[in-house]
This record gives C-alpha cells, structure tokens and sequence, in this order.
C-alpha cells in the first residue's frame, strides 16, 4: 500500500475515532442506530488493520447500541478510548518505521 494511503487511513481512523468517542459520551444520544452505523464502519477499519481487539470491542458496543443495552453501552463506552488510543500508537509507530 503507498505510504500515502497509510497516513490518509490512519488520520481518518483517528477522526472517526474521534468523532465517536464525543458521540458516545452524549447524554442524549437520539440517533443510536447512526451512531452504530459508524462505530461498525471504524470496527472494519479496526479489523482491517489488524486492530482485532479494538474491532470485536466496536462490534460488542454496535450491537448494544442496536439493543438499547445501557448498562453494556457504559462498560464498553468506558474501555474504548484507551484501547483506541492504544491502537493509533501502535499504528503510527509502525508507520515510522516503514
């Protein structure tokens, strides 16, 4: 893959990530079937880079959000970002060292 391709899907992932994570932590959350419309388009991101914790992580909360399963959307919302975090360090030093 060109080394321009990387770098574009690594700041996507980033934003998209991003953009979720502030979504998650809505009180109000009126539109929960989007919201998981994009954490699964971020989970195929996740598994496609290899991300496979992170991607079964995003596929637990898009299930819940389906499912309206508060109590499950709060654990999962909770252990999201660091593990996102996690995987975008990972990323990008491994893109350094290409």
């Amino acid at each position: 893959m060109p080394q321009e391709r990387i770098d574009r899907l690594i700041t996507e992932f980033e934003a998209e990530g991003s953009a979720i994570l502030v979504a998650l932590n809505q009180q109000d959350r009126r539109s929960d079937n989007d919201l998981a419309d994009h954490i699964h388009k971020l989970a195929g991101t996740a598994a496609s880079t290899g991300a496979l914790r992170l991607q079964a992580l995003l596929g637990l909360t898009e299930v819940t959000l389906r499912t309206g399963d508060e109590s499950t959307i709060a654990t999962t919302s909770v252990a999201i970002p660091e593990l996102l975090q996690a995987t975008l360090a990972q990323l990008k030093e491994h893109n350094q060292k290409r």
